[in-house]
C-alpha cells in the first residue's frame, strides 16, 4: 500500500461546505489540494463507507439539493474509483473501532464511533497516515494522524 493515505470525511467537507465546516483556511486550501491530487491520480486514498453517510447528512443538512447530493455522490464513488478505495465497515474494522474508542474517549477527548472507524480502517488496512481536521483523533497514536495543512506534494505519497 506504500504512498496510499487514509482520509477522514471533513476533508471532503472542508472543500464541499467550507462555511459549515469552519475549518481554517489553510486547511480548506490543503484539503482542495488533496482532491486535486487524488482526481490527477497523483495519490492512491482510502476512506471507510460511512464517509458517504456523514457526506450525504452534511450536504443535506445545508439543505443542499438532490442533485447536489447526487452529484457529491457520483464524484466519490465514479468519479474517484480509481483512487479511491471505499472500504465497508466489516467485523474486523467495527471490533478495532470498538477498542479503539474505548481507549481513546474521555471526558477531554470524546472520540466519535465514526471517528474510531475511520482509524481502524487505516490501521487495518496497513495505512500509515490518516488525514483529519478533528482534533481527537489528532490524540491518537497508533498511525501518524496529521491535519490536511501538513499534506505534501505527489513526491511523499507517490503510489
Amino acid at each position: 500500500m506504500g504512498g496510499e493515505i487514509g482520509l477522514d470525511a471533513n476533508v471532503f467537507l472542508c472543500v464541499l461546505l467550507p462555511e459549515a465546516t469552519k475549518t481554517a483556511p489553510d486547511n480548506v486550501k490543503s484539503s482542495e489540494a488533496i482532491l486535486q491530487a487524488l482526481e490527477k491520480a497523483d495519490i492512491q486514498a482510502t476512506t471507510s463507507a460511512i464517509v458517504l453517510s456523514e457526506i450525504g447528512w452534511a450536504l443535506l443538512r445545508d439543505k443542499k439539493t438532490a442533485k447536489e447530493v447526487e452529484g457529491a455522490r457520483y464524484v466519490l464513488e465514479e468519479m474517484l474509483k480509481r483512487t479511491l478505495k471505499i472500504i465497508p465497515v466489516q467485523n474486523e474494522i467495527a471490533w478495532k473501532a470498538a477498542w479503539l474508542r474505548s481507549k481513546y474517549y474521555s471526558k477531554e477527548n470524546q472520540l466519535s464511533y465514526q471517528d474510531a472507524i475511520y482509524l481502524a480502517t487505516c490501521t487495518t488496512r496497513k495505512i500509515s497516515v490518516l488525514y483529519t481536521t478533528d482534533q481527537h483523533l489528532l490524540q491518537t497514536k497508533e498511525i501518524a494522524v496529521l491535519q490536511p495543512r501538513d499534506f505534501k506534494s505527489k513526491t511523499s505519497h507517490s503510489r
